[in-house]
């Protein structure tokens, strides 16, 4: 297979390198993604208020104990505390600092938000079991944004190879972390460049990464990350 990996834009410094976050963010489709989740996560929203609204006008008229009201409404408490948590890390400000965290930690917020996607939602982001590996360090709520525009350029290739899940994926290696997202078997459906066309650029500009980048592969998106402590190799 050739490598088809997309390298990051201008490094830093450059006269390209003007260009804010937000308008990267707005280059790689961002905002259309993001009237997707909002429509998503308003529907969630409203399902949990009207559940528990009904669940009230029940125990009212039956007179419910507060057993019963505890049986009733803590399974909705736990769904509102969740929704809470994963529109804290979307509310995160993209410019924040860099830190170190894992990236399974990250990834399982980008997959709860995805699944509340309007239309790609119904698509499982199924994420494997993740081996040992070393943390990142970056901005967490740059990096949820990319991690979510792959997932839905991921599950746009998905929908066109006829796939009903996402396979997500993280290996660590010689200093190295990387994440791979899937859509179905080898030769189905478009090919990963294809699937970010146009976007690639400011993903990786995103990332701000002088020895990272985006994976554009045959069967997957992904991310290719330094992991934590890596010594950079000598520029020549």
């Amino acid at each position: 297979m050739s490598d088809d990996r997309a390298h990051p834009g201008p490094s830093a410094g450059s006269s390209e390198e003007a260009i804010s976050s937000a308008e990267l963010l707005a280059r790689a489709g961002w905002l259309d993604l993001l009237d997707d989740l909002h429509g998503g996560l308003c529907h969630d929203v409203n399902s949990r208020v009207a559940s528990v609204e009904a669940l009230l006008h029940i125990l009212e008229l039956d007179g419910g104990t507060a057993g019963r009201t505890e049986v009733y409404l803590a399974p909705e408490a736990v769904r509102l505390a969740e929704l809470a948590r994963v529109l804290g890390h979307l509310s995160g400000r993209v410019d924040a600092r860099a830190e170190a965290f894992e990236m399974a930690e990250i990834l399982s917020v980008a997959a709860l938000l995805h699944a509340r996607h309007r239309t790609l939602g119904t698509l499982e982001a199924q994420v494997s079991p993740t081996p040992q590996v070393a943390p990142v360090r970056a901005s967490r709520p740059r990096l949820l944004r990319v991690l979510l525009l792959l997932l839905a350029a991921a599950g746009s290739g998905a929908h066109a190879a006829g796939s009903k899940a996402l396979r997500a994926e993280i290996t660590g290696t010689e200093g190295w972390v990387e994440l791979r997202v899937r859509w179905g078997a080898k030769g189905t459906g478009p090919r990963g460049p294809e699937l970010l066309a146009g976007s690639a650029e400011s993903l990786a500009r995103l990332l701000a990464l002088d020895d990272g980048g985006l994976l554009a592969e045959e069967d997957a998106l992904g991310l290719r990350l330094p992991a934590l402590g890596r010594v950079p190799e000598p520029r020549i």
